[in-house]
């Protein structure tokens, strides 16, 4: 990672804590001489230093007090930000070309001579050997005889900056373990105790917490070795990840003594081979091989040596492949996708040019300022001029380290806590999906998603299953519960009754009970159990507010029916024996099926989360103040006036009437293809809305003074509209496929308006027709599938009722609209 140090991307900063010295107090700032962030090249590539709602000077403060609280002194602490300044001034040195005898040297731009002297100066050095050092380079031969002879060779500017960047990684790089090593100190809680004289159990019996923060898989426009290393990391967790996930699903298995059945999944170690393979060699080997044979060659030529070797290594590999035209790199086809590397840098990345010279240079620090004892802590290692072994390369210490992680991870017992970054705006309340899914895709999740699901998708103990679902089972649930059932029993009671009462296809290999946990193999019978769960919870619900409205409303509807008995007594109205105390319950309607469609037909027109009862399964939330069963006088086609069996319902704000479909719509819907293709016909819900009355609508109740059961409200007739309501048309030019099955439009796939929604569909999806009048179409119009029973299909007109129950509809009336309902006699 220390690699963005050098080359950070494009649009994002380098490490945070340049830009927080950079806000430090303009003491800190002048003491280590810093400038503003745009005048060090190390940051000002990337063209980003400031982040949204990120405060650096803030940022400072709690960093200095975290090396505060980890015991890291005063001295120390500066020391630290002076390295850190010190790499901020190194990457200030340019070098201009410059001819030696027969060889390309270079030497130190006189305009950056100052930045090396700010470096040097920061940690007590030569700037004069570190300017030589980084112009030139020592090389050493065995002349014959056996003697050594050694050769300053000049550095071209090219070279001359790779061995400058090289020392700043290395101090950065080192100076970032040392603090993560003093981090790891303060956290051991066995020194800690014997500093406060505490005795603790031995080292090997405490147990440890590990955090490992994954870095991400990463994929750009243009991938680097960066970008590999990181890669290939992520390739090694996923393949352990999985490894861990399969073996923890055998285990649970077996202890439950569930049959283990092999689960396919991707095995990607046919990709961790290829980069990290030792026989054959893996892509970091070959690019070490090509690295020791062609270290004299320039970069291009020492890149275009590696991806030639590559394509004669892996010409045939099944998740490799060269790409030789345009800009050259090769494809690794990754668990995660395809990855395009580009080959440019590569060898230079993967060098470890600090060599010998540089590192006895910064040990040489001349100064016992604190920076230079934190040299000396940095750089401890002894060098030998004489061994002549080849430096370590990126790749190999990757590799090394990455395999003392699997090690350490194969060790633990692993948990894992998956961060999505929902937007990259930080806005709260706003995900973008694509954004989601690419970090679903790269991170992993989907792999070990397959592992799991390919087995059984869902397991849980038997008491949290039988705590969710009781509501699916009598024995766990309501007046006929069985106290005392063993959770297992129980769980098995819920499976019968689910398979009994619902239909559902429940066989033994979708559902298996263990010998703690229930097994349910696919995600939809979760799901199908969920939905199950949230009818009943509908039902029970319904019930209980019944049972309370009755309560709670009783003393209302006592008070009503003696008020209405009082205005019967005054008209001299005669009344049957049984009226005088019928109670007054309001709801009186138990069919579910007639509930739930009576239920989406005014959440249509008045649905909100905000008002009072839950329907059965879609949760929808509507206040029923009245709802019954009666006879509704109705006018036929050939004039005869019959009774016809309606559902009235009385909201807050209107009064819905409602029937079954009658003959003439039922066979109108057989001879219609349903929108979803269905040749059979379209089905009707159980409920057609005929009228939707406004209270305000409502203006008076006439009844006779005999002892009847006829009831008839006077309606304030809507107007006669001369043009249809389109005011809810999609305009066309909006929508350029059905909004139902999501064809496309064309010459031959025509567009069709719902004369009741507005939407747009194709024309297959509006075959049912139907009166519309509140929207000025009285004679049938073409409405889509979905809609079909929401619109009154009749004009507003008297309406004569016949029920037993007329005087507490009368009551309600009179008390929803506040005593603005006359009612009359005669």
């Amino acid at each position: 990672i220390f690699y963005q140090l050098l080359k950070p991307g494009k649009g994002e900063r380098n490490f945070h804590i340049f830009y927080q010295l950079l806000k430090a107090p303009k003491s800190v700032r002048q003491k280590f001489l810093l400038e503003k962030p745009s005048s060090y090249f190390y940051l000002k590539q990337s063209g980003c230093f400031e982040v949204d709602n990120v405060d650096d000077r803030e940022e400072f403060e709690i960093t200095d007090n975290a090396m505060k609280s980890v015991g890291i002194g005063d001295k120390r602490r500066d020391a630290i930000f002076g390295v850190v300044a010190a790499v901020l001034h190194l990457g200030n040195v340019k070098f201009s070309p410059k001819q030696i005898d027969d060889a390309e040297g270079c030497s130190i731009d006189s305009g950056s001579k100052s930045s090396l002297e700010n470096f040097c100066g920061l940690l007590d050095l030569d700037a004069k050997a570190i300017g030589k050092a980084l112009t030139t380079r020592k090389l050493q031969t065995m002349a014959p005889g056996g003697k050594i002879e050694t050769y300053s060779v000049p550095q071209n500017p090219v070279q001359a900056a790779g061995r400058r960047d090289a020392m700043g990684k290395a101090l950065f790089e080192r100076l970032f373990d040392l603090l993560v090593q003093r981090v790891n100190v303060s956290l051991d809680v066995k020194k800690i105790a014997k500093k406060i004289g505490e005795n603790l159990v031995s080292a090997e019996d405490m147990l440890s917490l590990g955090v490992l923060d994954i870095y991400g898989f990463e994929i750009f426009d243009v991938n680097g070795f960066e970008q590999l290393c990181i890669n290939y990391v992520n390739e090694k967790l996923q393949q352990i990840f999985i490894s861990l996930t399969l073996k923890a699903e055998q285990d649970e298995y077996e202890s439950e003594g569930i049959a283990w059945t092999p689960i396919p999944f991707f095995n990607n170690k046919i990709v961790c081979e290829l980069v990290e393979g030792a026989k054959p060699p893996g892509l970091f080997r070959v690019l070490d091989d090509t690295c020791k044979t062609m270290h004299s060659r320039g970069e291009t030529a020492l890149d275009r040596g590696f991806l030639d070797n590559l394509g004669k290594s892996f010409g045939g590999h099944a998740h490799f492949r060269k790409i030789g035209s345009g800009r050259p790199g090769f494809i690794i086809k990754h668990y995660a996708g395809d990855v395009t590397y580009d080959v440019k840098g590569f060898g230079e990345a993967n060098k470890d040019v600090l060599d010998k010279e540089l590192i006895l240079l910064l040990q040489a620090t001349g100064g016992s300022s604190g920076s230079a004892s934190l040299l000396s802590t940095l750089f401890p290692e002894e060098v030998d001029l004489n061994d002549k072994r080849m430096p370590k390369t990126s790749g190999f210490k990757i590799r090394n380290q990455c395999g003392d992680l699997v090690k350490t991870l194969s060790d633990c017992n692993p948990h894992y806590v998956r961060c999505i970054k929902p937007n990259d705006q930080k806005a709260p309340c706003r995900v973008e999906m694509s954004r989601v899914i690419h970090q679903s895709q790269y991170l992993g999740l989907l792999e070990n998603i397959k592992v799991r699901r390919a087995g059984f998708a869902y397991r849980a103990e038997f008491h949290r299953f039988v705590e969710r679902f009781n509501l699916l089972s009598p024995d766990t649930s309501g007046p006929s519960m069985k106290i005392g059932m063993a959770d297992k029993e129980a769980a098995k009671s819920i499976l019968r009754n689910v398979k009994r009462q619902y239909g559902v296809d429940l066989n033994k290999a979708e559902a298996q009970l263990g010998r703690t946990k229930i097994f349910v193999r696919s995600p939809e019978m979760y799901f199908e159990f969920e939905r199950l769960r949230l009818v009943a919870i509908g039902v029970w619900a319904t019930k209980i507010q019944r049972v309370y409205k009755r309560y709670t409303s009783r003393r209302h509807l006592i008070k009503r029916r003696d008020e209405m008995a009082r205005m019967y007594e005054e008209a001299g109205k005669r009344r049957r024996r049984g009226s005088f105390a019928r109670p007054y319950d309001g709801d009186y309607v138990e069919e579910p099926e007639i509930r739930e469609a009576l239920l989406d037909v005014i959440t249509y027109y008045e649905g909100d989360e905000d008002q009072g009862a839950l329907s059965g399964e879609g949760g929808f939330k509507v206040k029923l103040d009245y709802v019954d069963w009666l006879k509704r006088a109705v006018e036929d086609p050939s004039g005869f006036v019959r009774l016809e069996s309606t559902l009235i319902a009385l909201t807050s704000q209107a009064l819905y009437i409602l029937s079954p479909p009658n003959g003439d719509e039922l066979q109108e819907a057989s001879d219609c293809t349903s929108a979803d293709g269905d040749e059979n016909g379209t089905p009707l819900p159980p409920l057609m809305l005929r009228r939707r009355i406004e209270l305000s609508s409502i203006s008076n109740a006439y009844m006779s003074k005999l002892p009847d059961d006829y009831l008839c409200l006077k309606v304030t007739p809507g107007e006669v509209m001369e043009k249809e309501d389109k005011s809810k048309w999609v305009p066309d030019g909006d929508v350029k496929a059905c909004q139902h099955t999501g064809t496309k439009f064309s010459l031959f796939t025509r567009r069709h308006h719902c004369r009741f929604s507005g939407g747009i569909y194709i024309s297959q999806c509006c075959n049912y027709t139907s009166p519309l009048p509140d929207l000025g179409y009285y004679t049938p119009v073409r409405i889509h599938d979905h809609f079909i029973g929401l619109g009154s299909t009749e004009i507003k007109e008297d309406l004569l009722l016949l029920t037993d129950r007329k005087t507490e509809i009368v009551g309600t009336l009179k008390a929803m609209k506040k005593g603005r309902v006359g009612v009359k006699f005669s």
